[in-house]
C-alpha cells in the first residue's frame, strides 16, 4: 500500500482562494518583516555603507569644485570633515569661495597664509544666498557646532526683488533644492508639485541625497537610462569604482582683469530695505541657527564695488550698509563692513581679485576675532612677518 503525502492547503491572501504548492508563500507578518528589512537596507544601511566605501580626501586650502556646487551629499562630507579638522569655518557664496582666484588665493586661504597654519575651512558655495544657506545648515551642514564661524553676507542679493526672492514674477533661483518647498516657499519659485516632492524626499532621506550624488558625480548628472543610451558600451559598475576628486582643479589661475577692462556698465540698483527683504530675514534665521548651535559668529558684510554704482545707487547702498551695521549690533553680533577698495581690485559688482582678498584679510585679522581660535595675536604675527 502506497503512502499518502499530506498536503497542507492555504488561502491566497490576494484572491482568497485555497491553493497547495511547493512555492514559498509569505504570510502577512512575513511580508511586513521583509518590507521593513528592504527599507532599512536601502534607506539607512546603504547611505552609511557608501560613506565608508567612498573615500573623501581634502588637501591644503580645499574647496568644493564648482561643478559639484549642487552636490549636497559631497558638501556634507566636506563640512563634517572640516568641523573635525579646523577651528574656524567660513560660510558664504562665491565671493568667499573665490570665483576669480585659485585655491591658494581665496579669502580663507589668505587668512591661513597670515596665520602660518591651516585654521580656516572654506565652506562657501557658488550662488549660496541666505535662504539657501538656511536650508544647507538645517539639512546638510549639521556638524557646525561650538565652532568659530565667519559668516559672509553679500548685499548683492538685495539689489532687486528678483535676487531677494521677494518678487512675484516666476524665477529660477540658485540652489532651489535648498529652499522651502511648501511652507515658506518664495512666491517666485514656481516648480511643479512633483518636483518639489522630489526635493522634499532628498532633503529628509539620505538615500535620495545619495542617488542625486551618484547621478551627478558618476553619470554626468543624467538619469541612468539616458546615460546607458549615450554610453552603450560602458560598464556602470566600473564608473562607480572610479575615484572622485572633489577639490577645485579648473581654476588654477588668478584673474587680473578688472570690471572696467571687461567694460561692465555702471548699475543703478535701488536696493531692498532690510525690513522688506526676504534674504535679510533668512540671514537673521541663519544667525539664530548658529547661535543655537553655540557657534561664535562674526559677520563680514560685503564687499560691494561702489565704483560700479551710479551716484544715486551708491548713496542708497551706503544707507543700507549703515542699517546692516546697526541691525547686527542689536543682535549682539560683531560685524566687519568690508573696506572700500580701489576700482582695479574688483572683477565685477562684488567679487574681488586676489589683491582685494589680501586687503580684506588684513582687515579681518585686525579685528582680533580670530586670535582666540589661532592661539596667538595674528595682527602681531602679521606685523613681525612684514618686518
Amino acid at each position: 500500500m502506497g503512502l499518502r503525502q499530506s498536503v497542507k492547503k492555504e488561502t491566497d491572501i490576494f484572491s482568497g482562494e485555497e491553493f497547495s504548492s511547493n512555492a514559498v508563500r509569505l504570510s502577512n507578518r512575513e511580508i511586513i518583516a521583509a518590507t521593513v528589512i528592504v527599507i532599512t537596507v536601502l534607506f539607512l544601511l546603504l547611505p552609511m555603507a557608501w560613506r565608508k566605501l567612498e573615500p573623501f580626501e581634502s588637501e591644503k586650502n580645499f574647496r568644493i569644485a564648482e561643478k559639484y556646487r549642487d552636490d549636497y551629499w559631497a558638501f556634507k562630507l566636506w563640512s563634517d570633515a572640516a568641523c573635525k579638522k579646523y577651528p574656524v569655518v567660513f560660510l558664504g557664496d562665491s565671493v568667499i569661495w573665490g570665483m576669480y582666484s585659485d585655491n591658494e588665493s581665496s579669502l580663507p586661504a589668505k587668512i591661513n597664509a597670515a596665520a602660518g597654519t591651516e585654521m580656516v575651512a572654506n565652506l562657501a558655495i557658488d550662488g549660496l544666498h541666505s535662504l539657501a544657506l538656511k536650508g544647507l545648515l538645517e539639512k546638510y551642514a549639521t556638524e557646525i557646532k561650538n565652532k568659530t564661524v565667519i559668516l559672509h553676507f553679500n548685499p548683492l542679493w538685495l539689489n532687486s526683488p528678483e535676487y531677494d526672492l521677494s518678487g512675484i514674477s516666476p524665477a529660477r533661483p540658485n540652489h532651489p533644492r535648498l529652499l522651502p518647498q511648501f511652507l515658506g516657499k518664495p512666491r517666485a519659485y514656481d516648480e511643479d508639485f512633483g518636483a518639489r516632492m522630489d526635493v522634499l524626499r532628498e532633503q529628509n532621506l539620505h538615500f535620495f541625497s545619495l542617488l542625486n550624488h551618484i547621478r551627478l558625480v558618476y553619470f554626468d548628472n543624467s538619469d541612468f537610462k539616458e546615460w546607458m543610451t549615450e554610453h552603450p558600451y560602458s560598464n556602470p559598475a566600473k564608473e562607480l569604482l572610479g575615484k572622485v576628486d572633489y577639490c577645485e582643479k579648473e581654476k588654477n589661475q588668478n584673474s587680473t582683469v578688472s570690471w572696467e577692462r571687461n567694460n561692465i556698465p555702471k548699475q543703478n540698483w535701488s536696493w531692498i530695505p532690510l525690513e522688506k527683504s526676504r534674504q535679510w530675514n533668512a540671514f537673521l534665521e541663519v544667525l539664530a541657527l548658529l547661535k543655537k548651535n553655540d557657534d561664535n559668529v562674526m559677520v563680514l558684510a560685503g564687499p560691494i564695488n561702489k565704483h560700479m554704482l551710479t551716484d544715486e545707487s551708491r548713496a542708497k547702498y551706503e544707507q543700507l550698509q549703515a542699517c546692516i551695521s546697526v541691525a547686527l549690533k542689536k543682535q549682539g553680533v560683531p560685524c566687519l563692513l568690508a573696506p572700500d577698495m580701489p576700482s582695479d581690485v574688483y572683477a565685477d559688482a562684488s567679487h574681488p581679485l586676489e589683491k582685494g582678498y589680501g586687503i580684506i584679510a588684513v582687515e579681518l585679522i585686525k579685528t582680533g576675532f580670530l586670535d582666540e581660535a589661532a592661539g596667538q595675536s595674528l595682527s602681531k604675527r602679521m606685523a613681525v612677518k612684514a618686518n
